[in-house]
């Protein structure tokens, strides 16, 4: 039996499912350890969505977990928000084979780093690709990313890009595993209710035939969501469309008025939904739209997949190369270009055939980006790091 410790900076609701599926495996113990509630408990506001959020599915039952005490520095950097001193002793007092580390951002990751190669625990690392730097911050970057790569025993890749990223780093490729960045592709699947699908479309006053693009995310500028509006406006036979907005922010009431300038009819802002009726709203769309001028992944292409919506997302749009595949599920543009947007739209919906069919093939490429697909990768990077010996 190998005991395995996971640390995260709180309950996110895209890995819960995952920390589970790895509880249930036969040979592994697992214990998370948080160094905050986040919404798992009690509402916290989130300055992006401009609103209290507490999840509404169960993220703490299936698995082991404790919270740490967090003592943050937020007043000093953002980076210091999560800071737990005490993680290195919960480590040592676990008696842990391995340590799942899923990023190096915050004091609390890196003690937890630093703790595991002082006990000789094995460090598992699964974690975005950090953004480009510029000239002497990129120069520090790389130092301190090839020190830090070399201790890592084994690597859990996101997405495909990221083997080329680790690479560059002289990283082996024997020391990476696939871990593909998902969702719970159940939980959505189980969604999929055409029933369901007419009677939102109708509260909202779509039309049967209407054509639904859809928009899911943080009201933000980084989100872009203004180019949307902008390629809506240059829709041939815009009057056959519709377009839905989920979510909510700080820029909500400017987007809005937006729209009511341009005299933009069809446009419906639901607001901010929680984890159990996102599906059915994502079911009400015909199309996801991702405009952002940065997305490390993007989960939200995943779920609408699920969905069976084709995608149309910038090429700024980190899942883009893995999942977004240009005449099968959906089409990139260059970020910015609202003409371009409003062309792929145009192209999209030329032939619901088409449509439809792009659809179904969202929903076969995301069942390859799976929780089980991830147990199957940190199992095997787990057999690496130990050596197959040990662990039998």
């Amino acid at each position: 039996m190998i005991r395995l410790c996971i640390v995260s900076s709180h309950p996110i609701q895209y890995l819960v499912p995952l920390w589970r599926a790895l509880n249930d495996h036969p040979q592994l113990e697992v214990e998370v350890f948080y160094a905050s509630q986040g919404g798992a408990i009690e509402a916290v506001f989130d300055k992006d969505f401009n609103r209290p959020v507490r999840w509404d599915v169960d993220l703490l039952s299936g698995y082991c977990h404790r919270f740490l005490e967090n003592r943050p520095w937020a007043w000093l950097n953002w980076r210091f928000q999560y800071r737990c001193p005490g993680v290195k002793d919960a480590l040592a007092s676990g008696r842990f084979d391995a340590l799942l580390l899923l990023g190096k951002e915050y004091p609390f990751y890196l003690d937890a780093f630093h703790g595991a190669l002082e006990k000789g625990i094995p460090v598992l690392y699964r974690a975005d690709t950090p953004p480009p730097k510029r000239g002497l911050l990129r120069w520090l970057a790389d130092k301190h990313r090839r020190f830090f790569y070399q201790k890592v025993a084994a690597f859990g890749c996101v997405g495909k890009e990221q083997y080329h990223y680790y690479t560059a780093y002289g990283v082996a490729r024997e020391k990476m595993f696939w871990t593909p960045y998902c969702v719970d592709n159940r939980f959505f699947a189980q969604a999929r209710q055409t029933a369901l699908r007419e009677q939102i479309r109708g509260q909202l006053g779509f039309l049967p035939a209407q054509r639904v693009l859809l928009f899911c995310g943080k009201l933000i500028p980084l989100k872009r969501f203004i180019d949307v509006i902008q390629a809506f406006a240059k829709l041939r036979e815009r009057e056959r469309y519709g377009l839905l907005v989920i979510g909510d922010g700080p820029l909500r009431a400017e987007w809005e008025e937006r729209v009511r300038q341009e005299r933009l009819r069809g446009v419906q802002f639901v607001g901010f939904k929680n984890q159990s009726e996102l599906p059915a709203f994502y079911g009400a769309g015909d199309c996801l739209i991702v405009p952002s001028s940065r997305e490390t992944w993007g989960l939200v292409v995943n779920e609408a997949m699920n969905l069976g919506l084709p995608i149309i997302a910038s090429d700024q749009v980190g899942c883009g190369p893995d999942l977004v595949r240009a005449g099968e599920n959906g089409y990139v543009y260059p970020v910015g270009d609202t003409q371009a947007l409003a062309e792929r739209i145009d192209t999209l919906f030329a032939s619901e055939e088409t449509r439809s069919a792009m659809g179904e093939r969202s929903r076969q490429i995301v069942d390859e980006y799976s929780v089980e697909a991830n147990v199957q990768g940190i199992w095997k990077a787990l057999l690496f790091a130990l050596g197959e010996a040990k662990v039998g």
